[in-house]
């Protein structure tokens, strides 16, 4: 009898054990769909509430403050001791003041510019989006030619690329034309290949100036 009550209380205690070990969801600030919610259930006041990145715990984090505070665009706030100010992460970007009562990062997210065909023109900054253009050098071109003609913002414009196909003796050109190999002319710049990642390609912004070769030779 005695024996069996202590084999229960064994298993109740490896059983609690498991249990205690188990990791548990990290708790994630809410989306901006969700934030309001969120904010009337934790503080009663949605100026009140906010949740931010906590440097020294690796976390996000959540409370109600005296009120809300703002940065400038291209940055947000993370928890480092108290309040600290921080440039937008690589992949996104603030157009806008960043209100920590509404979000805890940057708010929109930085186009991949990975769609068939696509290479990354220019990284963008703080507060503006990547810029996209279409690989030449594997002969892809615009579906529908954009306003810059060398690139693409994908925000605002159609990006898409599909593969042209060049007459026999012709080439297609940095700028999206078919030439003949003897008569080049370029407006747009070069496409280099980062050599830091090989499944990256992006182009160096040069000074937009027309360049001219005859039979390989630069006139």
């Amino acid at each position: 009898m005695l024996l069996g009550l202590f084999r229960q209380c064994i298993i109740i205690i490896i059983i609690v054990t498991e249990v205690a070990n188990v990791d548990l969801p990290r708790f994630k600030c809410p989306e901006t769909s969700q934030w309001k919610f969120r904010a009337a259930s934790e503080c009663n006041d949605t100026d009140k509430y906010i949740c931010l990145f906590d440097e020294n715990g690796q976390k996000d984090k959540e409370f109600c403050g005296s009120w809300p505070d703002f940065e400038n665009p291209g940055y947000k706030q993370i928890l480092l001791g108290g309040t600290t100010r921080e440039p937008c992460s690589d992949d996104r970007f603030q157009p806008f003041t960043f209100w920590t009562n509404g979000s805890s990062k940057c708010v929109y997210k930085k186009t991949n510019c990975n769609q068939e065909g696509q290479v990354i023109h220019n990284n963008g900054s703080l507060k503006t989006n990547r810029i996209c253009r279409c690989d030449y050098t594997n002969n892809y071109d615009f579906v529908l030619k954009p306003r810059n003609g060398c690139f693409c913002v994908p925000s605002e414009e159609d990006c898409s690329c599909y593969v042209k196909t060049c007459p026999t003796g012709h080439r297609l050109t940095r700028d999206y034309e078919c030439l003949k190999e003897s008569k080049l002319k370029f407006n747009c710049p070069e496409i280099y290949k980062d050599s830091t990642d090989e499944q990256m390609r992006t182009t160096t912004i040069i000074t937009l100036n027309e360049h001219e070769t005859s039979a390989g030779n630069t006139s």
